[in-house]
């Protein structure tokens, strides 16, 4: 029983060791990929003077950098969905939100999107989880928009009539 304690705290400190390392190393790989998605934006708007391998190039680029953030992220998501155990504490939405459109500001921009949104409720929860599922919600409702159309997200809360929060994210996407 004993060895058993010993083990299970070594591997608790192990999965510790493990998240903060992911944490840390994402981080610190978040910084250089934006710094190359936002000079191929840049470069991408300079296009006509371009050659044409060029601007091929320099979309690769892009396409690729997307696909680190996106990488690392889930990265990142992996280490916490195996090793948090947070339990729900009150999480102002307001909060929340104003970080992952800090994160996304330069793909809102890119897009001409805008979001509208009332003030939020706080609830409990998990504010990971919760940040998370924000941040799928609104990058997805301004990748997938319309090509007509700048993206316009409507962020809204009502308390129903079971005294429960609702939070609605309304968007001009292109639907599934």
């Amino acid at each position: 029983e004993t060895q058993l304690k010993l083990k299970t705290n070594e591997l608790e400190k192990s999965n510790q060791v493990m998240q903060d390392f992911v944490s840390i190393a994402s981080h610190d790989l978040q910084e250089p990929v934006r710094k190359i998605a936002v000079f191929g934006s840049r470069l991408a708007e300079k296009g006509d003077n371009l050659k044409p391998e060029a601007k091929e190039y320099v979309s690769r680029m892009q396409k690729t950098a997307l696909r680190m953030q996106n990488l690392i992220e889930d990265l990142l998501l992996f280490s916490r969905a195996s090793t948090d155990k947070e339990p729900f504490k009150n999480i102002d939405l307001n909060i929340i939100l104003k970080e992952v459109i800090s994160d996304l500001e330069l793909l809102i921009k890119k897009n001409n999107g805008s979001l509208i949104f009332s003030p939020l409720p706080t609830i409990r929860g998990n504010a990971t989880q919760l940040r998370q599922l924000f941040q799928n919600l609104l990058s997805n409702a301004i990748k997938f928009h319309n090509v007509d159309k700048p993206p316009k997200i409507e962020i809204t809360s009502r308390l129903n009539e079971q005294d429960n929060w609702e939070i609605c994210i309304k968007d001009q996407g292109i639907g599934l």
